[in-house]
């Protein structure tokens, strides 16, 4: 089968799965078969992303098109791939999507949907419709619990835990003085301000620690920027889903990830044999200061934490690249074979 040609579109690239996931085809494929669209840019920026907000909607159509292009005519078509991003109908992005859809003009694409937050949820049927709703060929849950899911919810244990984004492991330095680092990608949505007042009372008990608040940069330079630090906090917003991936890459570089985790059972990872992740769950501001407070005041307890979160994010972690090529596999097994004939363009596939 031929390389396919995948673009992700929707009004959000929430918690930056899309991005992964594009990102490991992209490498496993050796070139630019994934692309993301989307209406509001992640603040971090990624390359495979086109936003909307600055390209217009129409420009943004006519790069879908062109990725959807055949390669010659008479050739056998790419698979070609519209996959949602987000959880569909709470965020508006079935109608953003279904545009897309609707104004796609070419003959064999197929569609499938992107649940993000989908593998903590116990209500699976809302899902269902509304994946019935939009004729899905395929639902795809990935990179945050490294599991992928099926039309019909058959549950498929990953071999590995999450994409590895920084590949070395890190050396567990001391600090005497320990950091504490926060990059919200919306700082509205992580709950910074309460997160930032945490800090604030800590620091006024006399406890002495460096804060680091990472912002307005690439993700790139996020990563960079965090290196050296001990604690990360992710969140503090019981409206919102479980850890986000940034709790993952703390994680493998080192550093003992807290949030607060929602909709996250233990048993979503257990019950496919999959290791509890190591972060540590903080529901509310109060929470939030005991466990810095902790850490922060007992050395060899953080050094313990630092190394579990390490093991745990580098233990059987797969590169992009090998992640990418089971998303291929994933994506390949779920793919009508369709060929382009120029005698006759309604010709039954294959």
């Amino acid at each position: 089968m031929k390389k396919p040609r995948i673009i992700f579109v929707g009004e959000n690239d929430w918690a930056q799965c899309c991005h992964r996931v594009a990102g490991g085809l992209n490498a496993y494929y050796g070139e630019l078969v994934a692309r993301v669209i989307v209406a509001y840019p992640h603040a971090y920026g990624y390359p495979q992303d086109v936003c909307v907000q600055d390209d217009g909607f129409f420009p943004a159509l006519e790069l879908m098109r062109k990725h959807f292009e055949l390669d010659a005519p008479g050739e056998e078509r790419r698979p070609c791939w519209l996959f949602s991003t987000g959880d569909g109908s709470q965020t508006g992005d079935k109608s953003f999507t279904s545009w897309f859809l609707s104004h796609c003009h070419h003959q064999g694409v197929q569609y499938g949907t992107f649940h993000i937050g989908s593998a903590y949820r116990d209500n699976a049927a809302e899902f269902d419709k509304l994946d019935g709703a939009m004729a899905t060929d395929m639902r795809f849950i990935s990179a945050d619990s490294m599991r992928l899911v099926n039309s019909t919810l058959a549950i498929r244990s990953y071999p590995y835990h999450y994409v590895n984004v920084v590949e070395e492991r890190p050396l567990l330095t001391v600090n005497e003085r320990p950091v504490v680092v926060h990059s919200p990608s919306n700082p509205g949505m992580k709950g910074t301000s309460e997160i930032e007042g945490v800090i604030e009372s800590l620091r006024n008990e006399g406890l002495d620690f460096e804060f680091r608040l990472i912002t307005g940069v690439s993700h790139k330079e996020c990563v960079k920027l965090r290196r050296g630090g001990d604690i990360f906090i992710g969140q503090l917003n019981t409206d919102v889903g479980g850890h986000g991936y940034s709790c993952v890459e703390a994680a493998a570089q080192g550093m003992v990830p807290i949030a607060s985790l929602n909709h996250t059972d233990p048993a979503h990872w257990t019950r496919v044999g999959l290791p509890v992740p190591p972060v540590i769950g903080a529901n509310n501001a109060d929470e939030l200061k005991v466990i810095v407070r902790d850490l922060v005041t007992d050395l060899v307890k953080l050094q313990a934490a630092r190394a579990e979160a390490a093991d745990w994010a580098h233990s059987g972690a797969a590169s992009l690249k090998e992640a990418g090529k089971y998303y291929a596999q994933l994506i390949e097994r779920h793919t009508v074979r369709r060929f382009h004939h120029a005698q006759d363009q309604n010709q039954t596939p294959a």
